[in-house]
């Protein structure tokens, strides 16, 4: 799978207009790359969420969506990241030789508790529980995690 030739050039003059101008940037403008940037996902593959992630908190740092926002040094280097590589990683594959797992896990976690499971050709392991006081003050990053 890959993306259109005239798809990457509109993300590419996109994420030239943001990279040239970053005082420039509006929270409106910045999420329309960014959204560019995720639906290309299935030709990219994952590292569009890892390379998105800054772009994402400065849009969540908006006061409304015509509102000028601060271009990050993280920030900036993720849309570096995307008018470097994009050509490169255009239809590229996770893995050259098809991969076998041994197991696969899932996980979830709230406010209150979490739980998961592994998967495997040999066993099923659940696990569960609620989070003591101190866990449940955490960011939800650190419960996910």
């Amino acid at each position: 799978m890959y993306v259109t030739q005239s798809r990457i050039i509109k993300l590419k003059k996109s994420l030239t207009t943001i990279l040239t101008n970053p005082d420039r940037v509006t929270a409106k403008g910045l999420a329309q790359v960014t959204g560019r940037i995720i639906s290309i996902s299935e030709a990219i593959g994952s590292c569009v969420y890892l390379h998105t992630r800054h772009m994402y908190y400065a849009i969540e740092s908006r006061t409304s969506w015509n509102s000028i926002i601060f271009c990050s040094p993280k920030m900036m280097e993720e849309l570096n990241f995307w008018d470097t590589n994009l050509d490169v990683l255009n239809g590229k594959k996770l893995f050259d030789q098809p991969q076998n797992f041994d197991a696969v896990v899932y996980s979830d976690a709230s406010e209150q508790g979490y739980g998961g499971y592994v998967i495997s050709d040999k066993d099923k392991l659940i696990c569960q529980g609620r989070w003591a006081s101190d866990e449940k003050a955490e960011i939800c990053t650190w419960r996910e995690l």
